[in-house]
Order: C-alpha cells, then structure tokens, then sequence
C-alpha cells in the first residue's frame, strides 16, 4: 500500500503541468487513500492544502522532502511564515507532535528546566517544563521531564508517596507511547525506576535506549550500575567493555579498566581479572604520562609522585597480591609482596597477607616470626595478630569463644609464649587475658583470673565484665570457679581493704581507696549474678554498690561518674526482672547526671519505650538531634535502627497503634535500601578516586548481607505478624464484635461503657495537647540556646525555601568525580543540542 501510494505521489508531481492530468490524477489520488484507509480525517487536511497550493509556490521535487521534514518538525524559525506556526500547533494536538524538535525558545526553557533538575530546584525545573507543554503538550521527551522532576518534588498537602509515584509514572509512560524511538525517553523511564529502586525495570529501559542509540556513554554506564545493584556481574562486565571501548585512549581509560576489574573479581574470573589489571596499569602509564606532559608544558617541570599516588599505586599492588592468592599463586604473591615492600604504603596489610601465605605454604616458622616481631609487636592488643600466631603454631584461641580443653603440649607452648609476650608488653591488656583461655587446671584458672581482674576495678573500669563474659559456658565452672573469684575479692576488699592474696600483693598491702574498688567490686559481682540469671542476688549487690559511700564525698564530679555506671546496670537488671517502670526511672538517674552524654540519653530514650512512655521517648530523642523542629527527620536520617524498632515495637504493644507501628518497621527495611543505594557513591569514590579496591569489595559483601542484620529481622518478624493478623482479623471484623458486644448489654450498661471509652480519648488528646506544649517549650529553650551560643537570631519557622527533603531522598546526587568522570559528559548531556531528538 505504501509503494503504491508513493508512485501514484510521483506520478502527481511529475505531471504537474497538465492540469487535466493533473485533476484525473488528484482525484484518483485522494479516493485510493480514503478506500485503502491510509488517509485519516488529521492527515487529509495536510495533503489537500499540499495538492491544492499553486503551482509556481509549489516546491521542486528535490526540495519536497526537507520543506515537509521542516513542516512537520519545527515549530517556526528565521523567515519561517505564520501558516506554520498554525501548522506546527496542529500537529502538536496529535500524538505525531511528541515527536516534534523544540524551537530554539523552547529548547533553552528544557535545558534550564535540566539545570536546575540538576541542581535540585525542582519548582524552577517544573516551571520551565510546563511552558514548554502549555505550547506543545504532547511532546514526549518533555512529558517524561516533567515526571521525573514530579518523582523528586516536595509532596502536596493531601498527596501521599504512592499517589505521587502513581503521577510521575503516568507522565514518563504517555512520554514514551508519544516518542517511543526516542532514546532520552527510554532513559528518562530507566531513571524514575532507578528512583524508585526498581534496578531491574530500568536495566529494561536502559537497554531499550541502547538499541535506539546503541554508542551513548551515559547510557551505557547506567545500565552497567543497574547490573551492579543486581548483581548481575557478568551483563555488567559487557557493560563496563562497551564504555571502555568507546573511550579507549581518552583520560580515563585507566579507571574505566577498573571497572572491568570490580566485576571479573566478583564473577571469580581471576586468570581475565588478572589480564584487565595488567590493561590497567598500562592506560595508568599513559594517563599520567599524558598528566605529566601538559604540567611540563604549563609550570615547565614535573612534580615529583603526590603521597595519593604512592597510596593509589600500594593499593593496586595489593589487590593484585589479593587476586593471585585467590588464583592459589602463592609463590608469585609472596614475591610480589616482598619485592614491593618499599612500594606498599599499608605495611600491615602487606605483613597479614604475607603471614598468611606463609602459613599455606607450610613455612610455619617464617609465619611465626612475621606474626610475633612485626605484627604483634606493632600492635600488642590486636586480636587479629594473636589468631594468626596461633595458626602459625598449629593452635586455635580465640577470645571470643569459651576456654575448651586442650593438650599439655599446648598449653606448655602458649605459657611459654605469653609469658614472655607480658614481659615485653606489659601495658598489654591482650596479652595477659589470652592465659585465661588456655589453662585446663580451675584452681589456676581461679589464680589468673584474680589477678586479671585487679588492675581494672582499681581504676574502675565499665568494661571490665564485657572482657571476661567470653569465659562463661566454657569448662570451668561459673558459679564454683569465676562466682568464687569475685565474690572473694569483694568480700576481701569490704573486711580488710585489700585483695586477697596474690603475687600481684605478696605485701598485703592495702588499697589506695579500698571503699571506692569494694564498690566496683560490688558492680562486677551483681553483672555475674545477673549473668546466671540470679536477678535478686544482682539487685541486692548493685543496691549495696550505690548506698556505699567512699572516701570522696565531698568530690560530687567524682561521685557522679561513679555511681552513674551502676545506675544504668541497676536499670539493666530491673529490666530482665520486669519492672520496665523501675528500669525508667532509675535510667533517668543515671541520664541527669551526665547530661551531655548521648549513649547515656539513648539508653533513656530505649528505657521510655520499652515501658510504653513513647511520647517521653520522643521528647528526649530531640535533646541530641542536629534540628530540634525536624527530630523525627533528622533521626530518620541518622538511619537509627533501634530507635526505629523501639517506637515501633511501643506502639504495637501499649497503643495497639499497628498502623505507627508498621510505619516504623518499614523505615528500617528504608535504611537498608539506602546503604544498598550508598553503594554507587562509594562505588565511584573508591574505583575512580582513591582505587581502594579491597575496601569497596568488602562494601560490596556487607551490602549482600544487609538484610541477615538483627534489626532488620527482628522489624520483619513483627511485621510479619501484624500483617498475618490483620488478614486473620480484620479490624471490621473487630468493629462488628465490639458492636456485637454492646448490643448485650441494657441501655444503661451500653452508654456507661461508650462514656467511658469517650474519656479514654479524651485522655489521650489531652495528653497529645500536654506533650505538645512540653515539646514547645523545649524547642524554645534550645533556640534561645542556640542564639546565646551565636549571637544570632533563630526563627521558629522552617526555611520554606529548602530544597531538598526527606521526601526526595531518591534523588540522584552529585557524585565524586574521579578522571571518568572529569572528561564525560555530565548526568544529562544527552539532551543538550547537538545529541538529543528534540
């Protein structure tokens, strides 16, 4: 049909200058189009003007082509007459007017709408989009503009999040049905998905793009972020060749190289990982070559290697050492590393590898001496350095685990090797905990431990017990062996003043302050209580602990800090027996005592919850937010997981509020989405900037195991129920059996218990009232603080004129620009003049 249309417009053209051939031909013409259905009532118009124009007007057959292109796709130029204006609107009413290039006017108003896009301005952004659209409303580059900008605007007053996703949707479709061969649409549709982190849509969009334009760089590289958010490692790599392909040479090649790297090492492909680092290093030569040339042609010298060089060369070094090693090259990683040692900036780094391979290759000995004279001797308390010498032995302790039976070969080896390890380091706290792992004997396990524990409650230590509980389920006994040390050394210290004695206090001499360490002692002993599950036995020491009184009395700083400590464990253990009320109460004690401390603040805050007194817990959640007016923003933004489980699980319990409480378990998964999300950013610092490798695959690792967190499954779990619950029980199912209730009961009966449920809300609104005025004065207190502390004056209203939200957190930032991203085309480049379709 089209061919035959073709020839019978030819032949019209051809015989233009017989006019009865041309009126048989025109007549001829027009009823096969209206019989063949090929001429619809919006074209018919167009072609009968055509037809009818007079002959001296009517273009030659060379130029017809590019008069029509220029009628159909221009909105009016220089020299251009009225009747294509009207032309131009006529096409824009029909869905062949998405297609259309912007004029000049218009196309500056849709690159100032992406500026300001770009810059989060997205009222100003809007305003120039909708003057494109009052003109030319089905332009469909423009309507896929204007939803995304709708995705990342401030929500209405009536608007919900889903509603305003639902919006900007609409918008990027109709955008696309309008110019489905554009690729800035496809792009456009890739980008709201990747706002709503949905990676695997806009992989979709990203490559339907690619097949209109399959060489576009900014394209191309999005979609290779796209397969990284899903793990798709081996598309991304095909991804990464493409960018690298296209600019291979430019400044850059390096980086983009490395990108290849990330996902042949996360695929596993270690012999083609190992071919792209040496790519790698090959475009990094010529990149700073080609660095070193235009300084030498601009200061007339060359710099000598920055510090961020030398650590950008160790770091690649490294990672290559980590490939070969992952490859079973041990021989060739060992000599890499000890060929480069001057090379490498992170020398312990380097030595734990080095040790490592050592001990795969069955050279104990060299293990050994890297492990004992240059890592621990470097760093005595590192856990790390302790395991690895222990593996060099053939031995496995750990601190973490229970004391476990071992040989007398053993345990002669690590006596031996501690003993000589305390005399080096003799501030060593490691050092001399690792002999209370080793003993099998409980009476010198009872020794070792009395004279461990000495030194930290001389000096009062709170984390005295954290260090020991890693003792308790191992083979000596809790009650008979560690019980027995400590309630000696508080029943010794409360008699005599001293310890019992040890070779740590052969002179039974005593205590500098024996009442204040008999108080700490106090302290550790009701934690062990506690520990056994004797909740009574550990209120009982705590109490004794805190009613002492030492020789500082008149020292009320010094007092503070000490009984503060066994205020919080006395909140602890009241809490394991029940009393959520006392916990409160004595947390707050323990709070007013240190105002400044947050930890202590956040324990009073978790106190307030746990006991149902959510609106308090709110109130003291604002003492140590950054803004005071937006403290549930700002605690959002601080991705506070606790506090989002707390209040979650406060309102679930005490209120029955499912609803609230459903809302804070979901910010939980929120927070979790965002570290995902994070990972692009530190995905171009740490390639492109700093090429720390190693780090950004362990960001990588903990990224995949976000969602095993404790929080994380504990907010599922209840979620999962209150869904379940809800499906099981519906609340107007509730509502009938209250109803049904009601209607049992006699008049009298039925209105007492409706009066007394109107009292309960009252209650409640006029405890909302009195929180609300309580919060009022606490903000007008700190911003009266605030304005002693800068001698400003502080509004109480917020800024109207911000930008950015809690509600455009999708937003894609600004990244890091490293040397890919230097000499690329910005975010939007594509729809600049030049590049884009309209």
């Amino acid at each position: 049909l089209k061919i035959w249309l073709l020839l019978l417009l030819l032949l019209f053209v051809s015989a233009r200058s017989f006019s009865s051939s041309r009126l048989i031909l025109f007549i001829l013409f027009v009823l096969f189009i209206f019989a063949a259905g090929g001429g619809s009532g919006d074209q018919t118009p167009a072609i009968l003007c055509c037809c009818f124009s007079d002959c001296n007007s009517f273009p030659s057959s060379s130029s017809s082509s590019s008069s029509s292109k220029s009628a159909t796709h221009s909105a009016g130029g220089k020299g251009e007459k009225k009747s294509s204006n009207t032309e131009v609107h006529a096409a824009s009413e029909t869905n062949s007017g998405g297609a259309i290039q912007l004029p000049r006017k218009e196309g500056d108003l849709f690159n100032d709408a992406l500026i300001a896009y770009e810059h989060r301005k997205f009222k100003d952004a809007l305003h120039a989009i909708e003057k494109i659209l009052k003109k030319f409303p089905n332009h469909g580059e423009t309507l896929c503009m204007k939803g995304l900008i709708v995705r990342h605007c401030e929500l209405k007053p009536n608007e919900t999040e889903e509603e305003r996703k639902k919006k900007a949707h609409e918008f990027v479709s109709q955008g696309v049905k309008n110019n489905i061969f554009s690729h800035v649409c496809w792009h456009v549709y890739g980008l709201l998905h990747k706002a709503d982190r949905n990676y695997k849509e806009a992989s979709k969009c990203y490559s339907q793009a690619l097949k209109i334009d399959p060489n576009n760089f900014l394209v191309v590289r999005d979609l290779a972020q796209a397969h990284l958010m899903l793990r798709e490692m081996d598309e991304y790599v095909d991804a990464r060749r493409k960018l690298f392909e296209l600019k291979m040479g430019q400044p850059g090649s390096s980086d983009r190289a490395n990108q290849i790297v990330i996902g042949l090492f996360m695929s596993e492909k270690w012999e083609e990982c190992l071919e792209m680092l040496n790519e790698f290093e090959k475009f990094d030569t010529m990149d700073r070559t080609r660095r070193n040339g235009e300084l030498l042609a601009k200061k007339k010298e060359i710099p000598e290697p920055t510090y961020e060089d030398t650590f950008q060369e160790s770091e690649i070094l490294l990672f290559r050492a980590v490939v070969l090693e992952k490859m079973g090259k041990v021989d060739e990683c060992v000599e890499l590393l000890e060929k480069n040692e001057k090379k490498i900036v992170d020398d312990a780094a380097r030595l734990t590898q080095l040790c490592r391979l050592k001990i795969a290759k069955g050279d104990a000995t060299a293990a050994r001496e890297i492990a004992e004279n240059d890592l621990v001797n470097r760093m005595p308390d590192n856990e790390k350095y302790h395991e690895l010498m222990h593996k060099s032995m053939n031995t496995k302790v750990s601190l973490m685990e229970p004391p476990m039976k071992r040989s007398e070969e053993d345990i002669a080896k690590l006596k031996t090797l501690y003993d000589a390890l305390q005399k080096k380091h003799a501030k060593s706290s490691v050092c001399k905990r690792y002999p209370l792992q080793i003993v099998n004997d409980s009476s010198e396990f009872e020794s070792l431990l009395a004279e461990y524990i000495q030194k930290p409650l001389r000096k009062g230590v709170p984390s005295l017990f954290a260090d020991i509980s890693s003792l308790y389920g191992g083979i000596h006994d809790e009650e008979k062996s560690i019980g027995k040390v400590l309630k000696a050394a508080a029943d010794s210290l409360k008699k005599s003043g001293k310890f019992p004695s040890s070779s740590d206090n052969k002179d039974d001499v005593l205590e500098a302050k024996p009442k204040e360490t008999h108080r700490y002692a106090l302290n550790l002993l009701a934690m062990h209580y506690a520990k056994i599950g004797k909740i009574d036995e550990a209120l009982k020491c705590i109490d004794e602990a805190i009613e002492a009184k030492d020789e500082n009395d008149g020292d009320n700083d010094g007092e503070q800090e000490k009984v503060l400590e066994f205020h919080l464990n006395k909140s602890r253990f009241l809490k394991r027996a029940g009393d959520l009320e006392g916990a409160y109460e004595e947390s707050e004690i323990a709070r007013n005592m240190d105002l400044a401390d947050r930890y202590i603040n956040s324990v009073s805050v978790k106190r307030a919850f746990q006991c149902g007194k959510f609106r308090e817990a709110e109130r003291l959640g604002t003492l140590f937010t950054r803004d005071a007016e937006n403290y549930k923003t700002n605690l959002f933004d601080m991705q506070c997981n606790w506090y989002a489980y707390e209040a979650g699980h406060s309102h679930e319990k005490f209120e029955k509020n499912t609803g609230r409480a459903l809302k804070y378990y979901r910010e939980i998964r929120t927070h979790c989405e965002q570290i995902i999300e994070d990972q692009i950013d530190f995905h171009r610092y740490c390639v492109n900037v700093k090429r720390t490798l190693r780090s950004f695959m362990d960001t990588l690792k903990m990224c995949d195991d976000i969602y095993a967190s404790a929080w994380f499954k504990k907010a599922a779990r209840r979620a999962i129920l209150i869904c379940v619950d809800m499906h099981d029980d519906p609340l107007e199912a509730k509502k009938e059996r209250v109803e049904a209730k009601l209607s049992k009961l006699d008049q009298e009966e039925r209105k007492k218990e409706r009066q007394k449920t109107r009292k309960e809300e009252e209650k409640k609104e006029k405890e909302v009232e009195s929180f609300e005025k309580l919060l009022a004065d606490d903000l007008k207190r700190a911003r009266e603080t605030k304005a002693k502390r800068t001698g400003k004056p502080v509004s109480g209203e917020n800024s109207s004129n911000t930008t950015t939200t809690n509600n455009n957190k999708n937003v894609l930032p600004h990244r890091i620009r490293g040397h890919d991203e230097a000499h690329s085309e910005p975010e939007f480049f594509f729809f600049y003049p030049g590049r884009n379709a309209g």
